[in-house]
Formats: structure tokens, sequence, C-alpha cells
């Protein structure tokens, strides 16, 4: 939780800082604001790293009462490192050795604002962890089945909504958060958003991975992913330039979530996990289909943002109503997602989706 909410902080800062600065942005400027927010955020974070270290690892090399090992502590630091350097920096050293810095600078700004958004996503598997340890701990296996598929289709849902919101107001959002000059990085992040769903879907099968000391199996989905990532970031980028960056970025999202899928062993199965991604993905295109046409057919202008604002807002109602008509959740999986929600005091999230 320590390292979720310093990380989501640390992001907001840098958008706060980003929109302040926007119109005298520059590539120093975008340097510094990511590496003081970043060394900000590990100053903050060593007092819940060493209160970790002394008090939750044994001094032995193997797992004990008193906690984990030093030896199995320091394969999984190793291995989560290595995600953490393809996740923060290999991605913007790689592309510098193939592609302009300006167009680097573009490539930060759409990659920035996937990652906000990832995290902001991020925050209710903070509150579905514990509940499957403490399903676990109770011995109640068939709980855990039906909390988890809950869950995943919850979280199919909702990433869905923001990937298509990311698509639908991607100018607004680069100008937001940076100026115009900026966006050629459009394209970038609409092509970044289509990784938003699987990503969000991963995050439930790794968290029960987690939850149920299966944490090199979820260690494994992740480095499958920085794998993916840095090779296909290297030939795609330099083929393809930020397009093959952000390709890179689908393809690894897809590989992560689909070995997740086969390491967990899903009782909701292909078939089930196909039924709740088409019944989200029309939803979301019946949904959303108003605002993205608004902007093809709309020119850039004050009253077109307006416009744009209000379809996406009745899109956001749609889009539930549409879930409901299409029975991604039943009236069961509904209450017991209010009621896991509730318990971790996330419960009017859970009732705006459900």
């Amino acid at each position: 939780p320590a390292q979720v909410v310093l990380e989501v902080a640390s992001l907001a800062v840098q958008v706060a800082w980003l929109f302040i600065w926007r119109d005298q942005l520059t590539l120093t400027r975008l340097f510094m604001i990511l590496g003081v927010t970043s060394l900000a955020a590990c100053i903050a974070g060593l007092p819940w790293y060493f209160r970790m270290l002394f008090r939750e690892v044994a001094p032995g090399g193997t797992t004990d009462t008193a906690g984990i090992g030093y030896r199995e502590y320091w394969f999984g630091a190793a291995g989560m490192s290595l995600v953490a350097v393809a996740f923060t920096d290999v991605d913007r050293y790689l592309l510098a050795r193939v592609l302009a810095l300006e167009i680097l600078a573009q490539f930060h700004i759409g990659s920035r604002l996937l990652r906000l958004t990832n995290r902001f996503l991020s925050v209710p598997v903070l509150a579905f962890q514990p509940e499957i340890s403490r399903l676990d701990a109770e011995g109640r296996a068939e709980s855990i089945v039906s909390s988890t598929t809950v869950f995943f289709k919850f979280n199919t849902a909702v990433a869905t909504a923001a990937a298509l919101s990311l698509v639908a107001l991607a100018p607004e959002l680069i100008r937001l958060v940076s100026n115009a000059r900026y966006e050629a990085a459009v394209p970038l992040l609409r092509i970044l958003a289509v990784s938003i769903p699987f990503t969000a879907m991963t995050a439930p099968l790794t968290a029960v991975m987690k939850a149920l000391d299966q944490v090199r199996r979820a260690l494994y989905c992740d480095l499958a992913w920085a794998a993916t990532y840095v090779v296909l970031l290297f030939l795609l980028g330099s083929a393809w330039g930020l397009a093959g960056a952000g390709a890179a970025q689908v393809f690894a999202s897809i590989v992560q979530f689909a070995l997740a899928l086969s390491l967990s062993r899903f009782a909701l199965g292909a078939g089930g996990v196909m039924a709740a991604v088409a019944r989200s993905a029309i939803a979301g295109a019946v949904a959303f289909a108003p605002v993205l046409a608004a902007g093809v057919l709309m020119a850039p202008s004050p009253a077109a943002l307006a416009v744009k604002l209000v379809l996406f807002l009745l899109a956001l109602v749609l889009f539930r109503v549409m879930l409901k008509t299409l029975g991604l959740f039943t009236s069961s999986e509904r209450e017991a997602l209010i009621s896991l929600m509730e318990r971790r005091g996330l419960g009017p999230i859970a009732r705006r989706v459900v």
C-alpha cells in the first residue's frame, strides 16, 4: 500500500507540475520534473523499506516463522527491480537510441498519462488482495473463486471505460498536461490505451497469486511483460517510431495477461473471459460512439470541447446502463462486489459501476 500511495502521489505531482509549466515546457524541465518527484518518492519510502527489511525478513536462508528468508527476499527483489527498470527507465533509454529527443519527450507525455491511469485503476486491487488472504485463512475456497470472478468483471468494465475515455479525450488531455506542441503524442496515447484492459484483467489474477503465497508466479508474469516490452520496444520503435512504442506496450500486456490466465487456472475459463470482455467492449462501443464521433466531426474549439464533455458524461451513464442490459454482473455478483468494496471503504465506486 505504501508503494502505491507514494507512486500515485508522485504521478499526481508530476501531472500538476507539467500543467503549471505547460507553456514553458522543455526537455530539460521535463527530466527535472521526473527526477525530482521520483527522488522525493524514493526518500519518502525508505522508512517503510527498512521496517519491512528488519522486521519481516528472517536472517536465515529459508522461510521460517520469523518471516521470509533473505535468499527468497533478494530473489524477489532482484526480479521486481528488473520489472521496475523496464517499467520506468529502460523505455526512454532504448527510444533515445532510435528516436530524436523531441519525439522522446512526446513519448514521455503519453506514457505518463497511461501510467497515471493504471495507478488509479490499481487502487481497488488494494481492497481485493487482503480479502482473498482472509478467505484463504478461513478455508473458503469457493468464495475465493466467486470473488475473483466478480472482481475480474469489475476491473474489465472499469478499464474499458478508462481506455475509451483516453481515446475519446486524448487531444484535450495532452493539451491539459502539456501544450499544443505535444499533440503528436495523441496517436501514441490512443494506442497505449488499448493496453489498459489487459493490464486491468491481469491485476486480479496476480493479486490472487500474491494473496495465496504464489508470489513467484506473479513475478513470472511481470518478467514476461518486461522481457516482451524491452525487446519489442527496440524492434518496433526502430521501425515505426512512437506507434511502434505503443504497440510494444500493447503486445507486452497481452503476453502478461495470457501467462497470468494460464498460471492462475482461473475458474471462469477462456469462454467466460471472452464473454466478459465482449460485453464490456459492446457496452463501451455503444456508449462512447457519440464522443468519438464528435472528436472526428468537430474542429477543435471551446464549443466542441463543451459538446465532447457533455457527451462524455452521458457516455458514462449509458455505459453503466448497457452493462446492466447485457448482464455483465448477476444480482449475487453485484451484491458480493458492493459488500467487498464497502469493507475497504470503496463502496461508492462499486455502486457507480454495477
